[in-house]
C-alpha cells in the first residue's frame, strides 16, 4: 500500500512539472512613470501585427477596444490629473478606447477586474470620456507591437503615446507639481527649514518662473546659512541673482563656481560658468 501511495504521489508531482508553458501570443508589460511628483503606471498586453490590417480592420473603426490584448489595460495615478485638460481623480482604471481614422475616444472606466470588453458596457461607469486627434506614420517607422509610452516629460505634463502600425495616438496628462510643491514650499518655510529647504524651494521657484524675487529671497537665507556651499549650488545662486538682472553680483557668483568647477575637474559646471560670465558681461 505504501508503494501504491509513493508511486501515485511520484506520478502526480511528475505531471505538474511536466506542464507546458510557451510564451504569450501578446505578452504582458507594466510601465511605471514619475511625471513631476505624480507616479503614474500602466499594465497591458501587447499583441504584434502578424502581417495584419489592423486599425479598420482587426481593431474596427467605432467600437470599443481593450487598448491592448487580453484582460482590460489598466492605468493608476497618485493623483489627480487632467486628460486633455478634463479632470481624472486619482486611482486606477480600464483604459478603453475608440478608435476612428482621423481621432480617438479615451475612455477611463471604473472597473477594472475585466476580461477586454465588459459584456454589459455600464455607461455609469464611464469616469471620463474625451476625444484626441491620432495621426498616421510613415512606413519606415511604424510600430510592430502594441507599445504605450510617456513622452515630452515636464515637471507638469507628459503625453501618453499609443503606437501601433501606423497609427499614432498622443494623450496629454497634466499634474499638479507646482501647485503641490508650492503648498509643501509653504509649510516647510514655516517649520524650523534648513539650508536645504531653502534653497530647493529657491531652485525650484526659479526653473519655474515663479516669483523670482522670493526665490532670490530663499537662495540667500540658504547660502547665509551655509559657509561652503559647494560649485553647483553657487551655480544656481548665480542664475537666480541673473534671473532678477542683479549681473555682476552673477558674475562674481559664477566666478567662484567657476574656480571650484575647475579645481574639481567637472568640465560640465566649467563650460556652463563660463559661457554665463561671458553673456552677462554683456548686461551689467
Amino acid at each position: 500500500m505504501k508503494r501504491i501511495f509513493t508511486f501515485v504521489l511520484f506520478m502526480s508531482f511528475s505531471t505538474v512539472m511536466a506542464q507546458l508553458e510557451i510564451p504569450a501570443a501578446s505578452p504582458k508589460s507594466k510601465l511605471f512613470q514619475t511625471v513631476g511628483l505624480t507616479e503614474i503606471s500602466v499594465e497591458y498586453s501587447r499583441p504584434s501585427v502578424k502581417n495584419r490590417n489592423i486599425f479598420g480592420s482587426l481593431v474596427p473603426y467605432d467600437k470599443i477596444w481593450r487598448t491592448g490584448a487580453d484582460e482590460s489595460t489598466k492605468i493608476s495615478f497618485s493623483d489627480d490629473v487632467l486628460i486633455n485638460s478634463a479632470t481624472l481623480k486619482a486611482g486606477t482604471y480600464s483604459l478603453y478606447t475608440i478608435p476612428n481614422t482621423n481621432y480617438w475616444d479615451i475612455i477611463f472606466y471604473a472597473e477594472t477586474d475585466v476580461w477586454g470588453v465588459p459584456r454589459n458596457w455600464d455607461e455609469n461607469k464611464v469616469v471620463l470620456k474625451t476625444r484626441v486627434d491620432s495621426y498616421n506614420l510613415p512606413e519606415s517607422i511604424k510600430a510592430e507591437t502594441l507599445q504605450i509610452s510617456f513622452d515630452f516629460l515636464s515637471n507638469d505634463a507628459a503625453v501618453m503615446a499609443i503606437l501601433w502600425d501606423n497609427t499614432y495616438v498622443p494623450v496629454r496628462i497634466n499634474v499638479p507639481t507646482t501647485k503641490n510643491v508650492m503648498l509643501k514650499i509653504s509649510e516647510v518655510l514655516n517649520n524650523k527649514p534648513t539650508f536645504s529647504d531653502y534653497y530647493k524651494a529657491a531652485v525650484f521657484m526659479n526653473d519655474q518662473k515663479i516669483d523670482s524675487k522670493k526665490a532670490l529671497e530663499y537662495m540667500e537665507l540658504a547660502m547665509n546659512s551655509n559657509e561652503n556651499p559647494r560649485f553647483w549650488q553657487l551655480r544656481q545662486y548665480s542664475l537666480i541673482l541673473a534671473e532678477n538682472k542683479l549681473f555682476k553680483k552673477a558674475i562674481s557668483v559664477a566666478k567662484k563656481s567657476l574656480k571650484m568647477a575647475k579645481k574639481s575637474g567637472n568640465e560640465n559646471y566649467i563650460k556652463m560658468n563660463e559661457a554665463s560670465i561671458q553673456s552677462w558681461k554683456n548686461l551689467k
